[in-house]
């Protein structure tokens, strides 16, 4: 073989290996090969998935993110820390299942009963505002009809709320105990407090009764004119079991409390109670001034 014919055949056999590499090394940067495997593979598709399906568990209507921690959740019925792993729910679950019974049973009971298009529903957590907007108008609901806390248990409300609000799950009795009359109970409180620091003069009513129970209770009530809407107002400040011995003392030792309580030691004109001779030792020993109530005379 001549010298010529040994360079033709090199320079093609670089020619083949030149375009050969050239076929492969084209192949993985195919736009369409790229672009699937972005879409297939890209992990900010699947995160926000995990998020929102973990969210709507219905566990998350007892506990809330925590401030700067995302790590920990606060458990709404008793306040603890509970750690997270990533987006399960299995410490949360094993927390109301281990601390709240009650709650676990309830929520245990809903699970199983959900369906496929319920369970694709997103579930208002607790702490949401409308969440919170329609307990408020069941707890009004109870207060203002007088109906006992088991109402939130009847099945023919939960069906009326699964009807109108599918949503929301509505809380059971110890939520309502524990968290959303208190916090009524203490908004009403400084309301009232507020009220009775305008007032120029109070009356106080008292009498010591007895339940169906054979329970001793003392109830102390305050009366006085609302001058700037000329209305006569009534506010029972409270109502205490009365465990100690009926003396004059001890009932004297309680109306003093109260009134140092709602800071009205000042504006006390005078007591009004039964009549028997008790309490006339209360009218003289409490030094407000006592007048007897016509019904005992």
């Amino acid at each position: 073989m001549s010298n010529s014919d040994v360079n033709n055949s090199r320079l093609t056999s670089m020619n083949t290996n030149s375009s050969s590499s050239s076929i492969i090394n084209s192949t993985p940067t195919s736009p369409s090969t790229s672009s699937i495997c972005s879409t297939s593979t890209s992990p900010l598709s699947i995160t926000p998935r995990r998020i929102v399906k973990a969210k709507r568990s219905l566990v998350w209507r007892y506990f809330k993110d925590m401030k700067d921690d995302v790590l920990n959740v606060e458990c709404v019925l008793c306040s603890s820390v509970i750690t997270r792993k990533s987006t399960s729910t299995s410490n949360l679950l094993h927390h109301i299942q281990t601390q709240h019974n009650v709650e676990y049973q309830h929520l245990n009971k809903v699970m199983k009963s959900q369906t496929q298009t319920s369970d694709s529903t997103t579930r208002l957590p607790l702490t949401s505002d409308r969440s919170i907007h329609l307990t408020k108008l069941i707890a009004d609901l109870i207060i203002y009809n007088f109906l006992p806390l088991s109402i939130v248990e009847s099945p023919h409300l939960q069906a009326i709320l699964a009807e109108t609000e599918p949503s929301y799950i509505i809380p059971r009795r110890k939520y309502f105990t524990n968290n959303v009359l208190q916090e009524m109970y203490n908004e009403v409180q400084q309301k009232v407090y507020e009220e009775l620091q305008q007032a120029p003069g109070i009356c106080l009513t008292t009498d010591i009764w007895t339940s169906q129970a054979n329970q001793a209770y003392m109830t102390i009530t305050a009366h006085f004119i609302d001058l700037k809407n000329k209305k006569i107002k009534n506010f029972v400040l409270e109502t205490k079991e009365f465990t100690e011995n009926r003396t004059a003392e001890r009932i004297v030792e309680r109306l003093e409390s109260i009134c140092d309580k709602w800071s009205i030691s000042d504006k006390i004109i005078c007591l009004v109670s039964d009549t028997c001779p008790t309490m006339r030792k209360v009218g003289v020993e409490f030094g407000k001034g006592w007048i007897g109530c016509t019904d005992y005379l």
